[in-house]
């Protein structure tokens, strides 16, 4: 129960159900998390609204030193004690804030839902066999069946490595650190520096993310999955008794086998493209009945723990009139592209958009009912819908393919990585031009679309 409890947080309205201390309201994690020594006179079941006066704001004399992040937050928010709304509790392991079985059990298990599918899309995108990409996967998640992982579920009673004395066969060593895979390292290239720190997930996804000089032709993600593949097998071998190729002949097996690789690949890419997919060239959309077209996107890089928002407002003839970037607190992709839209209407309301375009379907269905939604991200629905809306003499949503909202998303990614949190743009940024000018004169994009 103490491991579901922590994707729960708390939308404080009134604060007299939320637990200043001992519930998640803030950050990420109760408070009391970030507190090093509490003291015997502070009371740790106090509320929220028992720390506020209605005169003064906080009560800050009655707190411990905390970090000044948490301060600056504390600093932003107004409590109103007298409100009738009760405080709300959400799901946080899910942007709509409703609770699903399949976010509890990844969270259980000791995975972030955003991480891991940003995890599985990159090896997914791999051309490399099924078999390889689940061992990759299982090697990021540290699960890999070696000794270690044996002796822990009891089917051995050695947990070490059979070649490197008194070395426990963890995933990080099997891979990483034992002498058999470090001499296959060594002889297929590609500088692998097999110290580094962070774990073997950031060392999986940055062999499988750079671009390395090796010895062997082709791309180096391919090689390097290939060669996991391999000291696995090899492993396998050794460990139960059946017979292992020399390792002088390691580095020429695995050529041939990237080799094949490709060649299936490539086998299969000819006639999938004859057979499985049509393509959809997708353009720009100037809009028709409306003076101004805005499109905002969102950026999610959860790998860097980044986020970022960007907008481009433009005239019926697609002229640039204004744009923005902005660098946000990373959440998960669906809560960035809401708070695109909420803060692209914001900034666009002095220039007069009537129309706003937004790649994020999720986001439009919300709209329509947005009843069903819990915790932050519902506030932000009810604004646009309630306030905002009403403001403008027309306003309509659409839902348009990423292919359409190129300049957006540029800007979402521009944003990301911007150091001011935000800038509004009176000129395109740089690489933005040609972009501009393609929807300007009706480039199109493909979408390929798989035939079911």
């Amino acid at each position: 129960m103490q491991l579901v409890n922590t994707g729960l947080s708390h939308k404080v309205n009134r604060g007299h159900e939320t637990k200043f201390w001992l519930d998640t309201w803030v950050e990420e994690k109760p408070l009391i998390d970030f507190i090093q020594d509490m003291g015997e006179s502070h009371n740790m079941h106090v509320s929220v609204a028992d720390m506020w006066d209605e005169t003064s704001g906080w009560k800050w004399n009655n707190l411990p030193i905390l970090p000044a992040n948490i301060i600056s937050r504390l600093h932003s928010m107004v409590l109103d004690t007298q409100l009738r709304m009760p405080d709300e509790v959400y799901w946080n392991q899910e942007p709509s804030g409703n609770f699903s079985i399949t976010s509890a059990y990844n969270m259980i298990r000791g995975f972030n839902l955003q991480l891991q599918d940003n995890s599985w899309t990159i090896i997914w995108k791999l051309k490399v066999p099924n078999k390889v990409k689940i061992l990759l996967w299982t090697m990021s998640h540290d699960k890999v069946f070696g000794n270690a992982e044996r002796k822990r579920r009891g089917l051995t009673v050695d947990g070490n490595c059979l070649v490197c004395s008194g070395q426990e066969e963890t995933t990080e060593h099997i891979f990483k650190t034992c002498t058999k895979a470090t001499h296959v390292w060594n002889n297929i290239g590609g500088n692998v520096d097999t110290n580094t720190g962070g774990g073997v997930k950031n060392w999986v996804h940055a062999n499988l993310l750079h671009k390395r000089n090796n010895n062997i032709d082709g791309d180096w993600g391919i090689i390097f999955a290939t060669a996991c593949w391999w000291i696995w097998r090899w492993r396998n071998a050794m460990t139960f008794g059946k017979e292992e190729l020399d390792d002088r002949r390691k580095p020429c097996w695995i050529k041939e086998a990237v080799k094949e690789t490709n060649t299936a690949f490539a086998r299969q890419q000819m006639v999938s493209n004859f057979t499985n997919y049509t393509d959809h060239p997708l353009k720009w959309r100037m809009a028709q009945n409306y003076e101004w077209t805005l499109n905002v996107d969102g950026s999610c890089k959860s790998l860097i723990n980044k986020a970022g928002i960007g907008g481009i407002l433009r005239n019926k003839r697609g002229e640039w009139k204004g744009g923005f970037t902005a660098n946000v607190s990373p959440n998960c992709a669906t809560s960035v592209e809401v708070m695109a839209i909420a803060r692209g209407i914001e900034w666009a309301w002095e220039k007069g958009v009537k129309e706003l375009e937004v790649d994020a379907s999720e986001v439009i269905k919300w709209m329509a009912d947005y009843t069903s939604l819990r915790g932050p991200n519902r506030d932000i629905i009810d604004e646009i819908k309630h306030n905002w809306q009403r403001k403008f003499t027309r306003f309509e949503f659409k839902n348009i393919f990423q292919e359409q909202n190129f300049a957006a998303d540029r800007l979402a990614t521009i944003g990301t990585f911007q150091e001011a949190n935000w800038i509004d743009h009176e000129d395109p940024p740089p690489g933005m031009d040609d972009i501009i000018a393609d929807d300007m004169m009706g480039a199109a994009r493909v979408r390929r679309v798989h035939l079911s």
